[in-house]
């Protein structure tokens, strides 16, 4: 009975108007045979008797079958756009996290990743003082193994912008109709937040081929001050490219595992 009355509540009024019209008729078509049956109008027609009980029987079972199998049908429909939805979702946030991971690669961190980056700070420190090449040396070596290139990050970034832009603004209203919890809003700021001025795209600091190139005992020191200047703020750039990476990845990471949660899976 549960099951027929959420049927019947859920039967557009246009379905509900033509099951009553449907009872009605058959309430008058088992009245008339009743009379039929009183009247021994039925006596000397068995076909026709049958066919007239069949009818009237029909009148009153094909509605409840119209409106029980609308129900089914309308939840497996449900049911099927809730996998399609989660299906969705899930595979979005995978996405997200798994070109965030190459924005500087998963293998280097995390102590790797500290150690570029006291690389870049030996580097500037060369810099200032117009010290030995080594140290600048280490930090393009270290920048070229663990950082994608210029042209993988500008890829890896439009993939990632395009993937977070459909699920706030496609998927999101989706999961909201089947119930299903939403990203904490704090957490989709702080990922608006960092992809919105995008990454230095991977900056691959060609300045210091000249350098490394140089000749091996001795530093060309730079014919300018200006060149200094644009050197470290080139440095200065490549760090927080690092520290962008770094929030990016941990903010997608967060992303799915809440999509995991959301699917009762444990990261």
């Amino acid at each position: 009975m549960g099951m027929l009355r959420a049927a019947w509540r859920d039967t557009t009024p246009d379905v509900r108007a033509l099951c009553v019209t449907l009872w009605l008729g058959g309430v008058l078509a088992t009245a008339a045979g009743l009379w039929g049956d009183a009247a021994g109008w039925w006596d000397e027609r068995g076909f026709l008797a049958n066919l007239a009980s069949s009818a009237a029987g029909g009148l009153f079972g094909v509605p409840f079958a119209l409106v029980v199998i609308q129900y089914i049908t309308a939840r497996q429909a449900d049911e099927r756009e809730r996998r399609e939805v989660r299906h969705q979702a899930s595979a979005l946030a995978r996405d997200l996290a798994a070109d965030a991971r190459q924005l500087v690669r998963v293998e280097a961190y995390p102590q790797a990743v500290a150690t570029l980056r006291a690389a870049l700070h030996d580097a500037r420190a060369a810099l200032q003082r117009d010290a030995e090449a080594d140290a600048i040396g280490r930090a393009y070596g270290l920048w070229q193994e663990m950082v994608s290139s210029r042209t993988t990050t500008e890829v890896l970034l439009d993939r990632i912008g395009a993937n977070w832009r459909t699920l706030k603004e496609d998927t999101r209203p989706r999961l909201q109709r089947i119930g299903a919890e939403w990203l904490d809003r704090e957490l989709v700021e702080l990922l608006d937040e960092t992809l919105t001025p995008g990454l230095s795209a991977g900056m691959d600091l060609y300045w210091m081929d000249e350098v490394r190139h140089a000749a091996i005992e001795l530093v060309p020191r730079p014919r300018q001050h200006r060149d200094t200047r644009a050197h470290l703020r080139r440095i200065d750039l490549a760090d927080e490219h690092l520290r962008r990476a770094e929030r990016v990845g941990r903010y997608t990471d967060e992303v799915w595992r809440h999509q995991l949660r959301q699917e009762g899976v444990t990261a």
